[in-house]
This record gives structure tokens, sequence and C-alpha cells, in this order.
């Protein structure tokens, strides 16, 4: 019976190529920011309840590779991608609200393809730890509480996007990613970022 490896392999493979192109020292390294719009969607069903859900968010990322060629890098990135916010009611004097934050660190091989022009596309796959913050309040006549809970959770990430090169060694990026389903006790947590950012190569 054929096995896939677990998302912790794929990251020890990962990390062992990303060591043996540094140590080569024929590539480029290179960092960047990006800031762009989140999206972040718990999968709770509403159960009779009058939910409103606001998804879409502002997020932000920090990343650093090294190309090993061409056509292939190595990354790492820390994502902010931003949080949702939600609240529900059950009756006139039941109801509640919250957050759900997601946050990742991620490592990944990219795939390049020039373009025509100064343009190139790329793809990327990899793993992310996926951290998810969840904080909720609720009440009801006499009575109130509040709920937190912190989970990580290796996921995979995948993207894409397109390259501009402004200069010799400088670069626009625009890039479309997501990750893996996080979760929050029995709650799947959907989360994607579109970004654009400047990049810089060293």
């Amino acid at each position: 019976m054929n096995r896939r490896p677990s998302s912790k392999y794929l990251g020890l493979i990962l990390c062992v190529a990303f060591s043996h192109a540094a140590m080569a020292g024929d590539g480029a390294w290179y960092a960047g920011a990006a800031v762009g719009s989140g999206y972040v969607k718990d999968d709770a069903p509403d159960s009779g309840l009058a939910v409103t859900r606001d998804s879409t968010t502002t997020g932000y990322k920090l990343y650093a590779g090294y190309q090993i060629m061409p056509n292939m890098a190595i990354e790492g990135a820390y994502t902010d991608v931003g949080k949702e916010k939600f609240a529900w009611r059950y009756s006139a004097t039941e109801s509640g609200a919250g957050t759900i934050k997601v946050k990742a660190l991620s490592l990944s091989a990219i795939a390049i393809a020039p373009l025509s022009g100064n343009f190139s596309a790329f793809a990327k796959l990899g793993v992310a730890n996926l951290n998810t913050n969840y904080n909720e309040s609720w009440s009801q006549t006499g009575y109130a509480a509040t709920l937190s809970e912190k989970k990580s959770k290796t996921v995979a990430h995948y993207g894409a996007g397109i390259t501009y090169a402004l200069q010799k060694g400088l670069a626009i990026r625009a890039e479309f990613e997501a990750f893996g389903k996080g979760k929050v006790g029995d709650t799947a947590i959907k989360s994607r970022l579109l970004s654009l950012g400047l990049q810089s190569q060293f």
C-alpha cells in the first residue's frame, strides 16, 4: 500500500534542500515584504443562529529565500493572514461575538518561469505551521462568559504569482496563496492571502 509522506517529512526534505543550496553558494538570496487582502472563515454550521461574519481582512507577510538556479528557489515566510470577526444571536437575551486570527510560518519550494519583458511567473508548494487564535464572549440574562483557544497545526501551503523586475535586484511581486485548513475545536478554518509587495535580491 502506498503512503503519502506526512507534512513534517515534507518540511524536513525542504529544510535539507535549503541547507544544501545555501552551502553550494551558486545562487542568490532575496527577501521581501507584502501586504494585501486576507480571508479567514470558519466552517461552523449556523444551527438556527442568526450569524454575521466579516471574513475579509488586511494581511501581510515577510519572507526570505534562496534562488538555487534561475527556475527554482526555496523560501521561508511569516504570514499574518488576518482575522475573522463574527457575531451571533440566538434570542433577544442570548448573543455572542468574537474573532479568529490566523498566522503562519511556512517553508516552500518555488518553480519560476520567465515571461516576456521583465515579467516572470511562479508557483509554490510547501508546508506551514498554522497558528489559530480563537476568542469569543457571549451573554444571556444573568450570565456572561468568555472562551479562548489557541491551536497549532501543520498544513499544506501553496500559491502562485507574478514578479516584475524594476531594476537589477529589485522587483514587484503579486501573489495568491492558500493554507490547508486550520482547526479550532471541531471547526475547520479556511485562510488565504492575496498580496502585493516589494522584493530585493542581494
